[in-house]
């Protein structure tokens, strides 16, 4: 999320290791890059002669590096067990989450609620409030240092998408969500497999996800004593050795195993993956389609800028263009390609429908009648 390794051209879309040998074992092929999220030159900072026209930028002390990730025990222990020069950094940042005891349990190493408390509330605060900046974040020059071993949320988010709507789909609605139940199942598989005791699991039964309620000393910056060493049990002080050994259970899994062992709930979402994943190489134009929806962000001359599916990526089209999207009315779009050459005297090349299909200012038409039924 945000940042990349200091390498000259990373790929901007590469998944950490252990998560991409999975996701390419189950989609046989690896996902798509994203080439405009140039997370090491921040495509969301303000460069010179950029227009404000209501577009968001980003701090570039913070990039999108304003987000506290959850760390489920065997990423946690990953990072720890990583004992090359590269990740010093990152394993001290885990270190001294750690030893704060603030949302760390079994499950890994979590949010606190005063936390989430301020990420939910300042809306305006991604991108932009150094108060939400990530622990793992190192700001001279601006990079994570948890990079190969980041978590879902980080792995998939891209402010801008090389396909527009079609690629968030497949990045943040499918693999995304895929990628947190695996986290999530795999993280409470390592506690049963390791053992932490009936009166810890108990507890870690109790724990909930909204983090709602604060817990005493924790606005102070401490943990109750008696709490914590109950959400622990036999493993209490071997905290570090724990997350170590979820890592090792993990190491070894293939696609497959994973699958087992994480339950129908992400087998359902694998082949929602793969579904979108297959609608991804197919480029031919959809062959009904109406014009979508969309802001206008700006108008300059005779250019538009208009926001559809993320205000984060916004598409500049010619402002013709923009007039002739009311001929796609839902007839077959070779009618509608046809018709605009006619009257308009604009010819739309397959490549381009595909774009503006994309991108949300063309929507398949059999959509727009399920969203009427």
């Amino acid at each position: 999320m945000g940042t990349t390794p200091t390498s000259n051209k990373p790929k901007s879309s590469s998944l950490p290791p252990l998560y991409a040998a999975w996701v390419e074992e189950l989609l046989g092929g690896a996902p798509p890059e994203e080439t405009r999220a140039t997370c090491s030159d921040c495509a969301m900072v303000r460069r010179e002669g950029d227009h404000d026209d209501r577009q968001i930028f980003f701090n570039p002390r913070t990039k999108c590096c304003t987000f506290s990730p959850t760390l489920p025990n065997f990423l946690a222990g990953r990072i720890l067990r990583d004992g090359s020069p590269e990740m010093a950094e990152g394993r001290a940042s885990v270190e001294r989450r750690l030893a704060k005891m603030l949302g760390v349990t079994p499950l890994g190493i979590g949010q606190t609620a005063t936390y989430a408390l301020w990420y939910n509330h300042v809306a305006a605060g991604f991108g932009r409030s150094e108060t939400l900046l990530c622990p793992h974040y190192v700001g001279d020059p601006g990079r994570c240092a948890i990079w190969p071993h980041r978590n879902s949320v980080c792995s998939t988010f891209f402010c801008k998408h090389d396909r527009g709507a079609a690629g968030f789909h497949f990045w943040r609605e499918a693999l995304e969500n895929l990628l947190k139940s695996i986290e999530w199942a795999l993280s409470r598989w390592c506690v049963l497999e390791l053992g932490v005791g009936g009166t810890a699991l108990e507890r870690l039964l109790e724990l909930g996800d909204d983090c709602k309620t604060i817990a005493e000393g924790e606005l102070e910056g401490t943990v109750k004593s008696t709490t914590y060493r109950a959400l622990w049990d036999r493993w209490i002080g071997q905290e570090r050795q724990f997350f170590e050994e979820c890592a090792a259970k993990v190491d070894g899994l293939r696609w497959t195993d994973v699958a087992q062992i994480c339950g129908p709930q992400v087998r359902l979402l694998a082949r929602m993956t793969q579904d979108v994943y297959a609608k991804l190489g197919h480029t031919a134009p959809e062959p009904a389609l109406r014009c979508g929806s969309f802001k206008l962000v700006s108008m300059r001359s005779d250019v538009v800028c208009l926001s559809t599916y993320c205000d984060y990526d916004p598409i500049e089209i010619p402002a013709r263009l923009l007039g002739v999207l009311q001929h796609f009315g839902g007839q077959p779009t070779s009618e509608a390609v046809a018709a605009i050459a006619a009257r308009e005297n604009v010819t739309l090349d397959s490549d381009l429908v595909r774009k503006l299909t994309d991108f949300g200012l063309l929507v398949p038409a059999e959509k727009c009648n399920d969203s009427l039924t």
